[in-house]
């Protein structure tokens, strides 16, 4: 067994709107699960979309947000959990007047790559290849 300590500051970061920071990657947990860092300014978030491939356990360590389904939002202040089993459409979006910071643990691990590979395209305008970025990794928006 291995003691892992992430000090704040590490981590693979990536812009991609807000800020998101790869803390525990898959290839780390032999892909058993991947553990991100998101801050969002006011007003930013993601839009409504399912994973089919893994489930996401968010942590509001710091602000404030709302999460939903589509069809209900949940204001979750700092300490809430809030926990998306595969298969489950949702958002998420700071409605604070300060950053939000989320840790976001998916089972299994891969969406780590999959923000990598967003990235990758974006830093190389290859736009077109974002959906297909999402099928690979089974990630569905506008459902």
């Amino acid at each position: 067994m291995t003691i892992k300590i992430i000090q704040p500051g590490e981590g693979q970061l990536w812009n991609l709107g807000s800020q998101i920071t790869c803390k525990v990657s898959s290839n780390s947990t032999k892909d058993e699960y991947t553990v991100l860092e998101v801050l969002l300014e006011t007003g930013q978030g993601s839009p409504l979309h399912v994973h089919h491939r893994e489930s996401e356990t968010l942590y509001v360590a710091d602000g404030e947000c709302v999460v939903g389904d589509g069809k209900k939002e949940y204001s979750m202040p700092t300490g809430s959990v809030i926990v998306f089993e595969i298969g489950t459409p949702h958002f998420f979006r700071n409605t604070g007047s300060s950053k939000t910071k989320l840790i976001i643990t998916a089972i299994p691990g891969g969406l780590d790559r999959y923000f990598e590979e967003i990235d990758a395209a974006l830093q190389s305008g290859d736009t077109d290849s974002i959906e297909n970025i999402n099928r690979k990794y089974e990630i569905e928006f506008e459902v």
